[in-house]
Protein backbone atom coordinates (compact mmCIF):
# COMPACT_ATOMS: atom_id res chain seq x y z
CA UNK A 1 0.00 0.00 0.00
CA UNK A 2 1.91 3.60 -0.65
CA UNK A 3 1.42 6.67 1.08
CA UNK A 4 -1.01 9.39 0.09
CA UNK A 5 0.03 12.42 -0.87
CA UNK A 6 -1.63 15.65 1.32
CA UNK A 7 -3.77 16.47 -1.67
CA UNK A 8 -4.90 12.91 -1.51
CA UNK A 9 -6.11 12.72 2.38
CA UNK A 10 -7.82 16.13 1.99
CA UNK A 11 -10.48 14.32 -0.62
CA UNK A 12 -11.06 11.28 2.00
CA UNK A 13 -13.84 12.98 3.48
CA UNK A 14 -16.01 14.17 0.19
CA UNK A 15 -13.16 16.80 -1.00
CA UNK A 16 -11.12 19.79 -0.30
CA UNK A 17 -12.97 23.02 -1.58
CA UNK A 18 -11.54 26.42 -0.78
CA UNK A 19 -14.04 28.84 -1.28
CA UNK A 20 -17.01 26.40 0.30
CA UNK A 21 -14.53 26.37 3.65
CA UNK A 22 -14.18 29.11 3.90
CA UNK A 23 -18.11 29.93 3.65
CA UNK A 24 -18.39 27.52 6.31
CA UNK A 25 -15.75 28.99 8.75
CA UNK A 26 -17.33 32.44 7.92
CA UNK A 27 -20.74 30.74 9.39
CA UNK A 28 -18.37 29.18 12.28
CA UNK A 29 -17.16 32.19 13.55
CA UNK A 30 -20.63 33.89 13.15
CA UNK A 31 -22.28 31.40 15.36
CA UNK A 32 -19.52 32.01 17.77
CA UNK A 33 -20.20 35.76 18.21
CA UNK A 34 -24.19 35.06 18.37
CA UNK A 35 -23.39 32.80 21.21
CA UNK A 36 -20.81 35.25 22.97
CA UNK A 37 -23.51 37.72 22.92
CA UNK A 38 -26.28 35.73 23.99
CA UNK A 39 -28.04 34.05 21.13
CA UNK A 40 -28.93 30.77 20.97
CA UNK A 41 -27.61 28.81 17.95
CA UNK A 42 -29.55 25.33 18.42
CA UNK A 43 -27.25 21.99 18.58
CA UNK A 44 -28.64 20.93 15.22
CA UNK A 45 -27.34 24.26 13.13
CA UNK A 46 -23.67 23.10 14.89
CA UNK A 47 -24.06 19.72 14.03
CA UNK A 48 -24.23 20.88 10.11
CA UNK A 49 -21.96 23.41 10.56
CA UNK A 50 -19.76 20.59 11.67
CA UNK A 51 -20.79 17.85 9.01
CA UNK A 52 -20.15 20.87 6.42
CA UNK A 53 -16.58 21.54 7.78
CA UNK A 54 -15.62 17.82 7.62
CA UNK A 55 -17.20 18.01 3.74
CA UNK A 56 -14.91 20.91 2.45
CA UNK A 57 -12.63 21.92 5.24
CA UNK A 58 -10.57 18.30 5.88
Amino acid sequence: MRKLTFSEQSHIFGGYDAEECRRIQAIGSTYDEMQKNGYDVSDDAWETWCDDYEKYCL
